[in-house]
């Protein structure tokens, strides 16, 4: 038996960690109301770095204990208006009992089964199924197996605790009936109950005691082949199942892939996912099943970030991965909408050319089908030595498709000088088209732009045409 102590400890850093600001003013022309205006904005950031990220645990061989508390992030002072502290989580990242390769996990669980997102080129954790357990049995134990390269298994035994909700005071009757108030006991033409130690009323209680011992258990396992395996590397899956005992809820997942490389640059990756799951495997009725599956053709690793081209450039488009890819969604049983989800992000494929799409067709039984695609593209022009030309056209479309944000008509066009488009959420037919160009290097830190954005093409609301504006800007950064 061997133990120890690992540290990476998290340090006390004390550095001016971001300097940043930005300053631009915009000259407009609305296009709809024949209106002109300038426009200003500025953005100043400053962080004082106090700690950085870091974990200490302990490690051992043969039987031992293990520990491990993990510091996310990194503690900051932030000001851009009022200075605030920001970022950095401690928790208990592992507490297991090791037995040479099994262990005994008594940390509370937030264990999954059937859970996976296909990988796609743009958005990927878009299209997937979901988990299968019930978080709320969460409190337990694990047993497990594992070698950190091949495989590794996990059985949970675990229950759930159950939050108090609030009582109401109440006074008793010397009828023995309840009264929310003195005044309605007196109605009733009762008296106050006055046995020894109540005097007629009990206290109400607030929400929020847990109570941990509820005799309510669950049960999950679940088996991984992991990519890095010696028997084919890059094949990975997973099996798992959860039974929920009291409540005698059932869930079923699995999930597989294989990333099969073509050379050192393009490899393609299927992968499928599976899920089924009944509220009460004693009641008539069958079980809600689901798969998603696809492939992509990739040429560079998954990023989280977005794609950087128009109605592609916000947080709702993160996660990109360099190739093409296609995605689909399919209820199985009870009956639903179909989801198809192609995608294309070209990385850097092609030197100075960014372009990415993102589409989604809906099929739902005795409906039209839906559709829905959001994309851009932009390619840098190297006009001198020091300065960069860069034109840039977007386009996105709707159709009764719902690409979430993407295909919004108020969350994701909003710089038509501070107007949404017409209709209020995500429209029915929607077509916005953004063209322009940004231009660096012409004075240090600074970039003129000048681009068109539309409003939504397909509405006329008030008889009004939905052109947009034209935007002439000038934003200075550090």
């Amino acid at each position: 038996m061997v133990a120890g102590a690992a540290f990476a400890d998290p340090e006390a850093d004390f550095n001016l960690a971001e300097v940043s600001g930005n300053a631009a003013v915009t000259w407009g022309v609305d296009l709809d109301e024949g209106t002109t205006g300038f426009k200003n904005s500025t953005d100043a950031t400053v962080k004082l770095n106090l700690v950085n990220s870091g974990t200490k645990s302990t490690e051992g061989e043969g039987i031992w204990a293990e520990l491990g508390v993990k510091y996310d992030g990194s503690l900051q002072v932030k000001s851009n208006t009022d200075p605030v502290f920001d970022g950095g989580v401690a928790s208990i990242d592992a507490a297991k009992l090791h037995f040479y390769n099994f262990y005994v996990g008594i940390k509370s669980g937030d264990t999954t089964v059937g859970e996976f997102k296909v990988p796609n080129a743009v958005y990927s954790s878009q299209t997937g199924v979901d988990n299968v357990v019930d978080p709320s049995h969460d409190q337990g134990i694990v047993l497990g197996y594992g070698d950190n390269k091949n495989m590794s298994f996990d059985f949970d035994f675990r229950s759930n605790k159950v939050e108090s909700a609030a009582t109401d005071g109440y006074w008793t009757g010397a009828d023995g009936e309840t009264y929310a108030t003195l005044e309605e006991l007196t109605k009733a033409g009762t008296t106050v109950e006055t046995a020894v130690g109540t005097n007629g009323w009990t206290a109400g209680t607030a929400a929020g005691t847990d109570n941990y011992y509820t005799n309510d258990y669950g049960l999950a396992a679940e088996f991984k082949l992991l990519d890095s395996n010696e028997f084919l590397p890059g094949l990975f899956a997973t099996v798992g199942g959860s039974f929920q005992i009291n409540s005698k809820v059932f869930g079923l997942g699995a999930s597989a892939g294989y990333k099969l490389a073509l050379n050192e640059t393009y490899y393609v990756k299927p992968t499928v996912g599976f899920t089924m799951s009944k509220a009460d495997v004693s009641a008539e009725g069958d079980p809600t099943m689901t798969l998603a599956a696809g492939i992509l053709f990739g040429w560079g690793d998954e990023a989280d970030a977005n794609a950087g081209v128009p109605y592609l450039s916000q947080d709702s488009a993160k996660k990109v991965t360099p190739g093409i890819g296609v995605a689909a969604y399919v209820p199985l049983s009870p009956s639903g909408t179909i989801q198809i989800v192609p995608s294309l992000y070209t990385g850097t494929l092609v030197e100075n050319l960014t372009a990415a799409v993102l589409a989604e067709i809906d099929i739902t039984e005795g409906a039209d089908p839906a559709f829905g695609v959001a994309g851009g593209l932009k390619y840098a022009i190297a006009a001198t030595d020091s300065v960069t030309v860069t034109p840039f056209a977007g386009v996105r479309f709707s159709k009764g498709a719902t690409l979430g944000a993407l295909t919004d008509a108020n969350e994701a066009n909003t710089d038509n000088g501070g107007k949404t488009d017409a209709d209020a959420g995500a429209a029915a037919e929607l077509l916005n088209v953004k063209v322009g160009f940004d231009v660096a290097g012409l004075i240090n830190n600074t970039t003129f732009s000048v681009d068109w954005t539309s409003r939504d093409l397909m509405s006329d609301a008030d008889g009004k045409s939905m052109l947009g504006t034209i935007n002439v800007t000038c934003k200075i950064a550090l």
